[in-house]
């Protein structure tokens, strides 16, 4: 006999869940059901986007050549404060000290610390990288996987010490489908900075991509020893732990994304899901209910009323 609320009706494209055929959304792993989705916002073509590495490629350029430059204008500046210097001496009278005015001791204190045109090449470095990582994450959040790809090259070509560009690059990688690629960029960002716990939520993603469940329950579960963690954590942490088979344990982990994110009713289906599978109906019961509660005009409230209501018939 068909479980209620996972009767005959579909299986799930995302994850192969088998759902009732009214449903909108998958409860396990909320992928969208219906085969009508809908199609990208076309976006006006760009210079730049047709060519994403050319600001890349901009900004190596005009760091090598201000690298270039920059002690060519330190040498030059040095020499106008030492010539300054000694113009002041001589004016002082034969035979005398020269007296300690403001103005030598302000030529002085030039000749020991130059001030700008002198660049300081470490200084062009970072504030280059920063500017690239911050294009690079504008055009991530945009959506342009292709110009954020270049502009983090760019950070790691200029600062491959930096965490924030690696795991930037296993992000677009993910979305693109090379998840091995983006584990082991992953594994870099963590490596140079292990207190991020963002890090290790995206290569829980990536590693449950992968159907490495246990691994991704690791990497749920470091992340959500984090203070700042999100509801989403705990969410994917259920999502895997369902995929062991460990139902009672999805389902405290679900209960928390839930407490997390009261704004996510959507989370109370798949918490409903998981009680379910724990064989605890009660629970069930008590999920879709608050569910309804506080989204009666949700897409998926018809299916949810309809498993509700096979609950109710059960007991």
């Amino acid at each position: 006999m068909a479980r209620a609320g996972v009767t005959a009706g579909m299986t799930c494209a995302g994850c192969g869940t088998r759902v009732r055929g009214d449903w909108f959304r998958c409860p396990r792993c909320r992928t969208v059901l219906s085969e009508q989705t809908p199609l990208p916002v076309a976006r006006a073509a760009s210079p730049v986007a047709a060519k994403p590495r050319l600001r890349a490629r901009a900004v190596i350029i005009s760091l090598l050549l201000a690298l270039i430059v920059a002690p060519i204008a330190g040498v030059v500046a040095e020499k106008r404060q030492t010539a300054r210097l000694k113009s002041v001496e001589k004016r002082a009278p034969v035979g005398r000290s020269v007296p300690a005015s403001d103005e030598r001791l302000r030529v002085a204190q030039e000749v020991a610390s130059p001030a700008s045109p002198a660049v300081d090449a470490a200084a062009l470095v970072a504030r280059v990288a920063a500017d690239a990582m911050r294009w690079g994450t504008a055009a991530l959040a945009e959506g342009d996987l292709a110009q954020a790809e270049a502009q983090f090259d760019a950070v790691i070509a200029m600062r491959p010490q930096s965490p924030d560009a690696w795991n930037g690059l296993g992000k677009i990688h993910m979305r693109q489908g090379r998840v091995g690629d983006a584990i082991a960029e992953f594994d870099e960002a963590i490596r140079l900075d292990a207190a991020q716990w963002t890090f290790r939520f995206n290569r829980g993603r990536a590693r449950a991509l992968q159907k490495q469940w246990q691994a991704a329950v690791d990497d749920y579960r470091a992340a959500a020893a984090h203070p700042s963690h999100d509801a989403l954590t705990h969410y994917h942490m259920g999502l895997a732990l369902m995929e062991l088979g460990r139902f009672e344990l999805a389902c405290r982990a679900l209960e928390r994304a839930v407490a997390l994110a009261p704004e996510r009713p959507g989370f109370l289906v798949t918490l409903g899901s998981a009680y379910l599978e724990a064989n605890l109906p009660d629970g069930a019961r008590h999920a879709f209910e608050r569910f309804l509660e506080r989204a009666p005009d949700d897409v998926e409230a018809a299916g949810v009323r309809t498993s509700l209501g096979e609950l109710n018939h059960k007991r």
